[in-house]
């Protein structure tokens, strides 16, 4: 299994049943949940703390750890204990997830629902 990745939109619908989610609040829940992943990330050398991603896609951000062996971290193996730090990360900021997603929205709304609003977008 090479590197650990998870969907945005994935964890955006989570908090809230979007069918288009805006990029801006895709990358602000993606953010959100990797700070914590990292933040907890089981650190021998770095190399997998260090090797974390965001990528926009199109209508969707993979976010996640880019290091080969990420996944058997989190998961484990029949020789090793998983040591889960992305999933604990996603299930942990669910709460902050969802007011960054007001907190965009309703910025969205006093920007008059302007199709160019970019505060969070870079």
């Amino acid at each position: 299994m090479p590197a650990l990745s998870v969907s945005a939109k994935d964890v955006v619908n989570q908090v809230a049943n979007f069918a288009n989610p805006p990029i801006g609040a895709l990358q602000i829940a993606a953010q959100i949940v990797l700070d914590v992943a990292q933040a907890n990330c089981p650190v021998d050398t770095g190399n997998l703390r260090d090797s974390a991603f965001m990528q926009a896609l199109v209508g969707d951000v993979s976010f996640g750890f880019s290091a080969e062996y990420a996944s058997y971290v989190e998961f484990g193996t029949y020789k090793m204990a998983a040591q889960p730090f992305l999933r604990p990360a996603i299930d942990g900021t669910m709460g902050a997830v969802e007011q960054a997603l007001r907190d965009y929205l309703n910025d969205w709304i006093m920007a008059g629902g302007k199709s160019d609003f970019t505060r969070f977008e870079g």
